[in-house]
């Protein structure tokens, strides 16, 4: 076979072309025809399209893999979410009666000592009146 490229060589020096001389071929059939050019671009489109394929519907099929995995893991979420926010709203709940208490201690105090005071003025008031008459 080497043979055979060297008895090739020899033809095109013989014939006028060396290394670096190229040759004109002639076009294929698809660069002449504009359906066959058309045709092959599909062709091409889709087997990008294809190479794309093979390469994201693994990675696609992982990930919903891993999703399904992650909401099987997590399927109590909603049990454990009502869970926090009812013990936060308790919580908030305790610390709104302390406060209401604390408010209403005070009114009654304040209450009270004014009782205190009208019931004062009034004992007075009543002691005037029986003392004129």
């Amino acid at each position: 076979m080497a043979g055979n490229m060297r008895d090739q060589g020899s033809t095109l020096r013989a014939s006028g072309l060396g290394r670096g001389d190229h040759v004109k071929r002639k076009s294929p059939k698809h660069e002449q025809d504009p359906e066959a050019t058309r045709i092959a671009e599909k062709v091409k489109f889709w087997s990008e399209q294809d190479r794309i394929n093979q390469t994201l519907i693994p990675r696609v099929i992982r990930q919903g893999e891993l999703l399904t995995k992650h909401i099987a893991e997590h399927d109590d979420l909603p049990q454990l979410l009502n869970k926090v926010v009812s013990d936060a709203l308790a919580k908030q709940s305790r610390a709104f009666e302390v406060v209401l208490d604390e408010r209403l201690d005070r009114h009654e105090k304040k209450l009270r000592s004014r009782l205190i005071v009208f019931a004062g003025i009034a004992c007075a008031i009543a002691l005037a009146v029986a003392a004129l008459a």
